[in-house]
């Protein structure tokens, strides 16, 4: 039963990682290429959805290790531990921004100036998930797949650069997503304080609401997985099972934008999956003769 559980449960976890991996690569996909989806806010979550997608990759490669029980090598496994806690803290950035397009869209609507604003806060994010990712890949620095010679979880590994970091993070992770989810409260109350008193709805007021929605329901998540993750007690469940259970939050964090996304916004459901079924619709045509009066189509 011992042998049989590594293989359970990397299994799940590259299994799971590979399903929320391909949602969110489809909804990048479908911000990318449909013209509907031009502003900044849908760069700003193009950029989540890159931060989720590399954490992803890690994790399903941290699936084959825990099968293997292996890291199979330090260099891999230092490279792949950078790039998970660069991605990782990039991600909470970018959420930051996130929500203060939320505020500016919907409390000082100035849409020009706000979108450079906005662009110029996701570039600085860029800048910081860069600059982590090198610096984890430092001497004295890292992110490991080995603890305690089990192969289930990500996390710092034993040195002093590392455990340095380790103690500040809690005190990033933490502050910036209550800031989040702090300022989407006021959002929502400014909303409601307004509605009463305006008769402004369009298509693209309701666009923006339930892109505010998801977000909410994201940060909501990811308060939890971080208090979970940080101040969660040891003796409560065991040190394995905390490592496996907090792998799988952290999948399910990758995924829940996305999740969120495709539940509330119809619309963008539907065109990510009509991008994906027009996609798996291949029509192989050898020729096409047109003329004035039809167009004549010969198929292989």
């Amino acid at each position: 039963m011992v042998a049989l559980l590594p293989v359970v449960i990397g299994t799940c976890y590259l299994f799971s990682a590979s399903i929320m991996f391909a949602l969110n690569g489809l909804l990048f996909l479908a911000l990318l290429l449909k013209k509907d989806y031009k502003k900044s806010t849908f760069r700003v979550i193009m950029s989540l959805n890159v931060s989720c997608m590399l954490q992803l990759f890690v994790l399903a490669c941290g699936g084959i290790m825990t099968i293997a029980q292996t890291n199979f090598d330090e260099n891999l496994d230092k490279i792949l531990g950078a790039i998970m806690q660069g991605s990782w803290l990039f991600y909470v950035g970018i959420t930051l921004v996130l929500s203060v397009d939320r505020l500016l869209v919907f409390v000082r609507p100035r849409p020009a100036f706000f979108s450079n604003l906005t662009n110029i806060l996701m570039a600085l994010c860029w800048l910081f998930g860069i600059a982590l990712f090198i610096l984890f890949l430092c001497p004295g620095y890292g992110y490991t797949y080995k603890v305690r010679g089990n192969y289930y979880f990500w996390t710092y590994n034993n040195e002093d650069g590392s455990q340095t970091v380790s103690l500040i993070e809690p005190y990033f992770d933490l502050p910036v997503l209550a800031s989040v989810f702090i300022i989407y409260l006021f959002v929502f109350a400014y909303i409601m304080k307004v509605r009463k008193s305006s008769n402004r709805q369009s298509s693209s007021l309701s666009q923006e609401k339930k892109v505010l929605l998801v977000a909410v329901v994201s940060c909501a998540y990811e308060l939890n997985f971080v208090l979970s993750g940080f101040w969660l007690p040891v003796e409560l469940i065991g040190p394995r099972a905390k490592c496996i259970t907090f792998s799988f939050l952290w999948i399910i964090e990758c995924g829940m934008f996305v999740i969120a996304t495709f539940i509330i916004s119809a619309n963008l459901r539907r065109k990510t999956f009509d991008l994906l079924r027009n996609n798996t619709k291949v029509i192989m045509v050898s020729s096409v003769q047109k003329t004035k009066s039809r167009v004549t189509v010969t198929a292989i």
